[in-house]
């Protein structure tokens, strides 16, 4: 036997490691409204928005608001603070674009139809879903027909975007853009 001592683990329930390793959390600066009633944290940037237009597009959001709040549930500023693990800021801002839009018209990139595409099958955002694979049907036709009939141009999707999301294909279920990544691999 040795007689080195076996290393131990460190502790994970002293306070001053935990403070170490946690970010400050930080506001939006764009989607913070002060009529809001509810903060979504995703990783360390909180959104202030009403539940009502998150209930308006999702039925998850609906659902989940419908439910009472537990005693202890925590609160920033009054409201309550629902924090959505595994999502990025940079989706949930381009989502949080497409639920308060700045502008009318404005063609999305391929990055924002990602994203919004992502989070509207995770959140259950029909209209959204449906938009976004409404604009990936007209850059990826699945037949002749809807080829000649689509755009002269592929104004949002270049090769290198398609990599933002290797998983879109499968999200979409769309064979054609199946055909698109493989012939780009």
């Amino acid at each position: 036997m040795s007689d080195v001592p076996p290393t131990k683990r460190r502790r994970t329930d002293d306070p001053d490691d935990v403070a170490a390793e946690e970010t400050p959390l930080v506001r939006s600066t764009e989607y913070w409204f002060d009529e809001g009633n509810v903060i979504l944290q995703v990783e360390s940037t909180q959104f202030r928005l009403p539940k009502s237009m998150l209930s308006m597009h999702s039925n998850v959001f609906r659902d989940m608001f419908m439910m009472p709040l537990p005693a202890d549930e925590p609160t920033v500023e009054g409201c309550p603070v629902v924090v959505l693990t595994g999502d990025t800021v940079e989706d949930w801002t381009h989502l949080l674009g497409a639920i308060f839009p700045k502008c009318l018209m404005k063609v999305p990139s391929f990055a924002i139809i990602a994203a919004v595409l992502r989070l509207s099958k995770k959140y259950d955002f029909p209209e959204f879903r449906k938009d976004c694979l409404h604009r990936l049907r007209k850059e990826f036709p699945a037949t002749l027909e809807e080829f000649d009939n689509g755009t002269d141009s592929w104004s949002h999707i270049r090769q290198e975007n398609i990599y933002i999301s290797p998983s879109l294909p499968w999200l979409t279920k769309s064979a054609s853009i199946r055909f698109f990544h493989c012939s780009i691999a």
